[in-house]
C-alpha cells in the first residue's frame, strides 16, 4: 500500500511539474531558434551573436544553432532579432508572425577593403576593325587578411565627347602562378600576374569577321606573320578598310581605364588615366593598310604589321585615379 501511494505522489508531482511548466514557461515565454549560416557556403557561423533588444544575447552554437526564450508578457507583438559577426555584415530582422518558427539567418560576409590590385606591367592600346582592343599584363596581390576570391574581371574605357565601351569579360590568356577552374583564388601576401585582353564585338565586325573566316576556310595560307602575301580578296579588303575608318573609335585626348574584379565579397574597381596623341593616333591607324595581308583583322596576326608597332600603342605608366568597393 505504501509503494502504491509513493508511486501515485510521484505520478502527481510529476503532473504538477508539468502543469506549472506549461504555464508558467510554455504559455508566458517564446521560445527562439534558429540557425546562423553563411551565405556564400552555407556553413555555420560558429560566434556570432544574436540579441533581441531589451531582452536575452547569446552566442551561436558550433554548430550554428541558438535557443532562448522571451517573455510573452513584453513581446506579445513580436520582437527584433539582431546578429552580428566581426567578419560579416551585421544583420536584422523584425519578427511579428510565426513568432516561434525556426528561423535560418544568413550572414554576408563583410567586404574586405585592402586592395588587391598591385600594378601594370604591360598596357597596350589599339584596335580591330576600328573597335578598341586592349591588351594587359598586370599584377594581383592581396593585401587583406582573408582569400580573395575573384569569380571575374571586366573593364571599361571612357574618353573624349562621351566615347566610351564596356567589356563584359577579360580573355585571360595566362595566369603565373597557373590556377585551375573559373575562380582566381588570391591568398594573403601572393603574387599573381594575369595575361590577357578585352575586346567587345558588334554586329558589323560580327558580319565582317563571318566573310574573313569563310574566305581563309577556302583560301588557306600560310599564317607567317613574316610573310607579306595576300591572304584576302580585294573587295573584302576594301569592306574592312572602310569599316574600320568610319568606325575608328580611338581619338586624341584624355582616357580613363576602369578595371572591375568581381568577387565573392564584394566588387572592386581600379581606374587608371592615360592620354593619346595624334601620332598614337596615326601609329594606330596605319595597319588598316596591311588588311590584304590578314595583318590586323585576324587573330593570329591581329598585332602583325609591315612596321613596328603598327596598330597598337604602349602606354607609359598609366596613372591611378581611384581605389572603390
Amino acid at each position: 500500500m505504501v509503494r502504491y501511494s509513493f508511486v501515485l505522489g510521484l505520478a502527481l508531482g510529476l503532473g504538477a511539474i508539468g502543469a506549472y511548466v506549461f504555464t508558467t514557461v510554455i504559455l508566458t515565454d517564446y521560445r527562439v531558434s534558429g540557425n546562423v549560416i553563411d551565405d556564400s557556403n552555407n556553413a555555420p557561423v560558429q560566434g556570432a551573436l544574436v540579441s533581441v533588444p531589451g531582452d536575452s544575447s547569446q552566442e551561436v552554437r558550433q554548430d550554428g544553432s541558438y535557443l532562448f526564450t522571451l517573455p510573452r508578457s513584453r513581446f506579445s507583438d513580436g520582437y527584433t532579432l539582431n546578429v552580428s559577426d566581426d567578419a560579416y555584415l551585421p544583420y536584422s530582422v523584425q519578427i511579428v508572425r510565426n513568432l516561434t518558427d525556426p528561423l535560418t539567418i544568413k550572414l554576408k560576409r563583410r567586404p574586405q577593403e585592402a586592395p588587391i590590385f598591385e600594378g601594370f606591367v604591360n598596357l597596350n592600346v589599339g584596335h580591330w576593325i576600328g573597335r578598341p582592343a586592349i591588351q594587359l599584363v598586370f599584377s594581383l596581390n592581396n593585401q587583406n587578411d582573408g582569400a580573395v576570391a575573384v569569380q571575374a574581371i571586366k573593364g571599361s574605357i571612357a574618353g573624349p565627347n562621351l566615347r566610351g565601351q564596356a567589356f563584359t569579360a577579360m580573355r585571360i590568356l595566362e595566369t603565373l602562378p597557373a590556377q585551375a577552374g573559373p575562380v582566381l583564388y588570391l591568398h594573403k601576401g601572393n603574387t599573381v600576374r594575369i595575361t590577357g585582353s578585352f575586346f567587345e564585338q558588334n554586329d558589323d565586325f560580327l558580319r565582317l569577321s563571318a566573310r574573313v573566316n569563310q574566305w581563309i576556310a577556302s583560301h588557306p595560307s600560310s599564317l607567317d606573320p613574316m610573310l607579306q602575301i595576300d591572304r584576302l580578296e580585294p573587295t573584302l579588303v576594301t569592306d574592312l578598310q572602310s569599316t574600320a575608318n568610319n568606325e575608328f573609335f580611338w581619338t586624341k585626348g584624355d582616357w580613363v581605364l576602369t578595371l572591375s574584379f568581381q568577387c565573392a565579397d564584394a566588387l572592386r574597381k581600379y581606374t587608371f588615366s592615360f592620354a593619346l596623341t595624334d601620332d598614337q593616333i596615326v601609329r594606330m591607324k596605319s595597319n588598316i593598310a596591311d588588311y590584304r595581308y590578314g595583318f590586323g583583322v585576324l587573330d593570329a596576326l591581329l598585332f602583325a604589321g609591315t612596321g613596328i608597332d603598327r596598330g597598337v600603342v604602349h602606354i607609359d605608366n598609366p596613372k591611378a585615379l581611384a581605389v572603390t568597393d
